[in-house]
C-alpha cells in the first residue's frame, strides 16, 4: 500500500507522494472561499515516472481525503493511458 493509499502525505508546496513507480508531485494548494460560503482546495499536481513529466493539472475537494480520492482517481487513468503518453 502506498503513501497515496494510506494517507500519509500533506497538501503543501513541494510534496512529493510516491505511489509504486509514480511520483505525484504537488506544485501549488490554494484555498478558495465560494460566494456561498463553502471553502474549496484547488490542488496543482503534475505526474513524473521515469524520464516522463505530465503537464501541470488541477483538482478540487473540501477535504484532503476528497484530494486523495481524486488523485487515486487521476493515477488509475494514467495507468490506463500510459502507453500512449510514452512515446
Amino acid at each position: 500500500m502506498s503513501a497515496l493509499e494510506r494517507g500519509e502525505f500533506q497538501l503543501r508546496n513541494g510534496e512529493r507522494i510516491q505511489h509504486g513507480m509514480i511520483i505525484i508531485e504537488i506544485m501549488e494548494v490554494s484555498e478558495y472561499k465560494m460566494p456561498w460560503g463553502e471553502k474549496y482546495m484547488m490542488v496543482a499536481y503534475r505526474i513524473r515516472e521515469g524520464n516522463f513529466v505530465s503537464p501541470v493539472a488541477h483538482v478540487w475537494g473540501k477535504t484532503k481525503e476528497d484530494i486523495q480520492k481524486r488523485l487515486l482517481e487521476v493515477v488509475q487513468f494514467y495507468n490506463q493511458v500510459r502507453s500512449l503518453l510514452h512515446r
